[in-house]
């Protein structure tokens, strides 16, 4: 099995970034180079590191 992955929107990844199966990345937010992703992105946040945390919250 190969849960699929989810791109909202105006979102961004990032160069060499890894997203888990089953993981959402919600509108507007951005995925940092090399960030490791195992859980759902909010919309509109800032995400990088190992394993990524949110670093900076967006406006619209």
């Amino acid at each position: 099995m190969k849960p699929p992955i989810h791109v909202e929107d105006d979102a961004w990844v990032c160069a060499d970034a890894f997203v888990g199966p089953a993981v959402t990345v919600g509108a507007g937010a951005i995925v940092g180079a090399r960030a490791v992703v195992m859980r759902d992105v909010p919309a509109m946040v800032v995400v990088t590191g190992n394993p990524a945390r949110e670093i900076r919250k967006l406006v619209d």
